[in-house]
């Protein structure tokens, strides 16, 4: 039984990795999230999904300046708030919520 759990901890970590190499932070998280679901005291475990999450975020971010850029206001205010979600503590994502709603509330 733990040698299989092992295995597939090891697949879901493998797997993770590969989809942040190609740039797919979601799809990494994704793995981490079934490996948490079920090997939750894994020893990679909080790292990894650590580096997913700080990957996603930025390319969250780097998209919400986009759409902000483009004058997309309501999907740069989506874009924030998703950051937000992942990560409450992200200064930037506040401000970029913010300055989104300060300057264009009345669109959103």
């Amino acid at each position: 039984w733990q040698r299989c759990l092992d295995e597939l901890a090891l697949n879901l970590l493998q797997q993770a990795d590969a989809a942040l190499q190609a740039g797919d932070p979601a799809a990494a998280l994704e793995c981490l999230r079934r490996l948490q679901e079920r090997a939750p005291w894994h020893a990679e475990l909080a790292t990894s999904m650590a580096g997913a999450q700080r990957a996603l975020c930025s390319k969250l971010e780097e998209r919400a300046r986009e759409l902000e850029a483009a004058a997309e206001w309501l999907p740069a205010a989506a874009a924030w708030l998703e950051i937000i979600r992942l990560d409450p503590t992200l200064r930037s994502a506040r401000e970029g919520l913010l300055r989104v709603r300060t300057s264009h509330g009345a669109e959103l």
